[in-house]
């Protein structure tokens, strides 16, 4: 069986080979004993313009139904295992680069900070506007801008809700993430920056207080305040503690 390799990613060879190997181990601890009996054809992509390619002579019955097609290591790298006995192993794995040379801008207000995902659109703290924007993350379309405080700077989800720091206001924003109707206002310390969501409260970074505010996300009570370093900045939870980044005493602090 024949497969093509560019000239430019020798490299790429060995990590084929690997993975491939790696793939049959899998399917030895699956209890697949052989993928395919006999010789599987493969018909190779045809190369890219402008590169040359050397053919590889694999021994005979070495991987049957193997299909490496390798193209320019920067555009396609694909590594399918195929057989015509087994239709349902005719894709076990797959390793592709995938192009970025795209991208796509979309307006939002002046001076943002912070962003944040709610499962269907993102929201973007403009800092210099005081408000956020929402936009689908499908397509980038403008769903709405929304009104909060004085310099807004971090943003959280918490599951039904969005949260924004003021900084200038010392207190946070909580939006209704299905329509941005605000829901409250809650003063936390000197300057909040950072803020991250636990799965039950609200833990807000104040930078000039040197501490963490912790709200209950349900209704925004204070549930404690909690000396960290010099300077905290941003905070996010692990599963089990609160990190805070303490920007002015070059550490960090858990909780």
């Amino acid at each position: 069986m024949r497969t093509y390799l560019s000239r430019r990613t020798p490299v790429v060879v060995a990590a084929v080979l690997a993975l491939a190997m790696l793939a049959l181990g899998f399917l030895a601890a699956l209890g697949v004993r052989s993928l395919v009996a006999g010789t599987a054809s493969a018909s190779p992509a045809a190369p890219n313009p402008g590169h040359s390619y050397d053919q590889i002579e694999l021994p005979a019955g070495t991987w049957p139904g193997l299909n490496a097609d390798l193209l320019d290591g920067l555009d396609s790298t694909a590594l399918a295992l195929a057989s015509r006995q087994h239709p349902s192993l005719m894709k076990i794995a797959l390793l592709k680069w995938y192009d970025v040379s795209s991208s796509a801008s979309f307006q939002v207000g002046a001076g943002p900070w912070g962003v944040a995902f709610d499962g269907g659109s993102i929201w973007v703290a403009n800092s210099n506007s005081d408000n956020v924007t929402k936009l689908r993350a499908s397509d980038g379309a403008l769903l709405g801008t929304y009104a909060v405080g004085d310099g807004p700077f971090g943003v959280a989800f918490d599951g039904a809700s969005i949260w924004v720091t003021n900084s200038n206001s010392d207190n946070v924003t909580k939006l209704r993430a299905s329509d941005g109707a605000l829901l409250g206002t809650y003063a936390v310390g000197d300057l909040p920056y950072g803020v991250a969501f636990d799965g039950a409260s609200i833990w807000v970074a104040n930078y000039y207080t040197d501490n963490v505010t912790k709200l209950r996300a349900s209704d925004g009570a204070l549930l404690g305040t909690y000396d960290v370093g010099d300077g905290p900045f941003g905070v996010a939870f692990d599963g089990a503690s609160i990190w805070v980044a303490n920007a002015g005493s070059n550490n960090v602090t858990k909780l």
